[in-house]
């Protein structure tokens, strides 16, 4: 995704988006990022941060699993 060539704003942006999830929601923020970019990230966090609890959690764990099949699918083609 880039992420480690975040210009300074960009990786401002990511920490006070981090900063405002995590306080909202109380964990961290998850995303599967395989295929996205720094704008796409940027713009999911700011409209998962409008989301109610119960709609945020499940997001986060259906974004886990997504991680987690994409991880399985990588070992399986080794």
């Amino acid at each position: 995704a880039g992420l480690d060539q975040c210009t300074k704003v960009e990786y401002e942006r990511f920490q006070a988006l981090n900063d405002d999830y995590k306080e909202k929601f109380g964990f961290a923020f998850v995303m599967a990022v395989r295929n996205s970019n720094r704008e796409e990230i940027l713009a999911a966090f700011g409209a998962r941060l409008q989301n109610d609890y119960a709609a945020e959690f499940e997001t986060a764990v259906t974004e886990i699993h997504k991680i987690a099949r994409l991880r399985i699918d990588a070992m399986e083609a080794e």
